[in-house]
């Protein structure tokens, strides 16, 4: 497989990890007796705000997306619709930040935050399996070696001018951060670095 492949199934088993954190954390909000550890569900919230929206999607549809575009414009309403799922995805976001402030100030607010994890956790998963299942095997197929070779080139370099090595470990050691103190978490496979092994 090429490395922007390897990469984006890698970035998405990190957000899938997450995801998994904060439906246990959505499920033990439920419970009266749970005391919860809001520094650690503000972290969460930190990594669903920035890494997705500034730096996963935008690798996607600068690169992927756009060349799928061009090879295949019959895909156009597709890609316009999974464009349309991330805005969804954005307001399920911030009713999440909402009903965490809430609950942090007013622990009656439990079931809303509840409902708010949940929801999106579950768009979340339901939008990389979509990609999946549909974008990358597309990809695979119509993509020649010097597409792919173009696409691996952005994605190694982090595909965003705005976005720098810095900036790519912030969001590893925040990630390394929410994993550390997620209740029973539980890694399994390697990370894909962006860079590729020297000669």
């Amino acid at each position: 497989m090429t490395l922007a492949y390897r990469i984006i199934r890698s970035e998405h088993y990190e957000i899938d990890l997450v995801m998994r954190g904060l439906d246990t954390l959505a499920d033990a909000a439920n419970r009266e007796t749970w005391e919860p550890d809001f520094d650690l569900l503000f972290l969460i919230l930190d990594y669903v705000e920035s890494f997705p929206a500034t730096f996963h999607h935008p690798r996607e549809e600068d690169y992927l997306f756009k060349a799928l575009r061009c090879h295949t414009p019959e895909t156009g309403p597709m890609l316009d619709q999974l464009c349309d799922d991330r805005a969804e995805g954005l307001g399920l976001v911030g009713d999440l930040r909402r009903s965490l402030e809430t609950y942090n100030v007013r622990r009656a607010a439990r079931s809303w935050f509840h409902e708010a994890a949940k929801s999106y956790a579950r768009h979340e998963r339901q939008h990389m399996r979509w990609e999946e299942r549909t974008i990358l095997p597309l990809a695979l197929q119509v993509f020649s070696k010097e597409d792919w070779q173009e696409i691996d080139l952005a994605f190694e370099r982090n595909g965003h001018p705005l976005l720098s090595d810095r900036r790519r470990v912030e969001f590893d050691k925040l990630f390394a951060l929410i994993l550390r103190r997620i209740p029973g978490a539980v890694v399994f496979g390697p990370k894909v670095s962006n860079r590729k092994k020297a000669a």
